[in-house]
């Protein structure tokens, strides 16, 4: 499996630590700063079959209390995490149904705590797949999600007062096979 590993700047990135070993097998990944000043690493865990988790550090080197995303699957990528105003953790991955249907839809899953997960909420309803989510809060306390999406052949961009209720506001058409990373 895939090894991740993390390297610290004290120094706004001109110089960097050695890399050391944070964990095996990760793969689809997101960081964040938390309002508590950790540090959450998202994750897919495709080796293990625990599907996404995050792990959190108070100094970028030692890492603990990896927790599950539930209900999410190994079936999947993960897409961001946010910590946002309203206190939760807001976490948007992609999700495979079966290994054998080439068909993945967003899902955005919130949490108080890192711990307990409430029923994600489904963003996407394509017939391919959609993938690649990145989201952000911006200052006035709405939610934007982007994810690119083979049905659509576009990155679709949706928006949310609340990160319950979703609409799309707006569609970028690109080429039907590209693929992209997406980030705010």
């Amino acid at each position: 499996g895939a090894k991740l590993y993390g390297s610290i700047s004290k120094d706004n990135g001109a110089t960097w630590s050695e890399p050391y070993f944070v964990f095996s097998s990760w793969d689809d990944i997101d960081l964040i700063s938390d309002r508590n000043g950790r540090i959450v690493l998202l994750a897919q865990n495709d080796v293990s079959g625990e599907g996404l988790v995050t792990l959190t550090s108070s100094n970028g080197i030692t890492w603990g209390d990896k927790r599950k995303v539930t209900p999410t699957t190994a079936n999947g990528e993960a897409g961001s995490i946010i910590h946002a105003s309203d206190g939760y953790y807001y976490v948007s991955y992609s999700h495979r149904y079966t290994l054998d249907v080439p068909k993945t839809d967003v899902f955005v899953a919130r949490s108080r705590d890192l711990i307990t997960w409430e029923t994600p909420i489904q963003i996407s309803r394509g017939n391919n797949f959609e993938f690649d989510s990145a989201m952000l809060q911006t200052r006035d306390g709405k939610f934007y999600l982007a994810y690119h999406s083979y049905t659509d052949k576009a990155v679709v961009v949706v928006s949310s007062n609340d990160g319950v209720a979703w609409n799309t506001i707006h569609k970028i058409n690109i080429t039907a096979d590209a693929h992209m990373g997406i980030n705010w």
